[in-house]
Formats: structure tokens, sequence, C-alpha cells
């Protein structure tokens, strides 16, 4: 009887982790090599959620928009994207791009993507402008 009862237990928890871990996942993470084989004939949006600092130091070829994730306005910024085109975003690790993706995905955008592993896991230095 104990028994039974902690093996429904364990797999109510199982289905609730799992249950929120697919919830939390709306968008799709791209690997650079994967970008790289979509960038010539994608539509794209391409959003780069670092800060201005950061952009300077280099951004990806193609990138049509710089909102900076950690600005208070961001939510506003994102509001110029076109919800029905295919979004692209981009930061240094893949963190902040990663939240950017949910809050899109939140906000009814349909096809949204991120770049994993950010600009730090870029291999291909023709398509970075300085």
């Amino acid at each position: 009887m104990m028994l039974a009862r902690y093996i429904s237990v364990f797999t109510l928890m199982a289905v609730a982790v799992w249950s929120c871990q697919a919830q939390s996942e709306h968008f799709e993470r791209l690997s650079p090599e994967e970008v790289m084989e979509q960038m010539p004939e994608s539509s794209w949006q391409i959003v780069d959620v670092r800060t201005p600092a950061e952009v300077k130091r280099g951004y990806l070829k193609g990138t049509t928009y710089f909102f900076d994730f950690n600005s208070y306005d961001f939510e506003e910024q994102v509001e110029q994207l076109d919800t029905a085109q295919a979004v692209l975003l981009i930061c240094r690790s893949g963190a902040r791009s990663s939240r950017a993706a949910e809050l899109l995905k939140e906000k009814g955008f349909g096809e949204v993507y991120d770049l994993k592993g950010g600009l730090m896991r870029w291999n291909h230095p023709g398509y970075i402008v300085k």
C-alpha cells in the first residue's frame, strides 16, 4: 500500500517536471552551423540582445535590430518586430537570447530561434562585422 502511494507520487512528480520543461521551451535553439546553413535563404529578423558596448566589439552580418535585453524598454522595442516573420535572437553566451525568446513566444511570435551558445560559439569570422 505504501509502495503504491510512493510510486503514484513519484509518477506525478515526474510528469510535472517533464511538463514544465516541455512548456518552458517554445522556441528552437540553433547551433552556429545550423544558422550558417539556413542564413542564405532565411528571412529572419536577426535581433542582437547584447549591450551597446558588446555590439561595438562586433556583431553578426545581417543583424537588423539591436535591442539591449537589460534595458528598461526592451519589451517596447520588440514591438517593432513583425510577429509573423521568423526571429533569430543572439547574445554573447545564449542566456539573454533564450530569455528573450521565451518573452517573444509569450507575446505571440510564431517562429523564434535562439543561437545556441551565443556568439561565443560562433567560429565563422567572415560573418562578423567589426
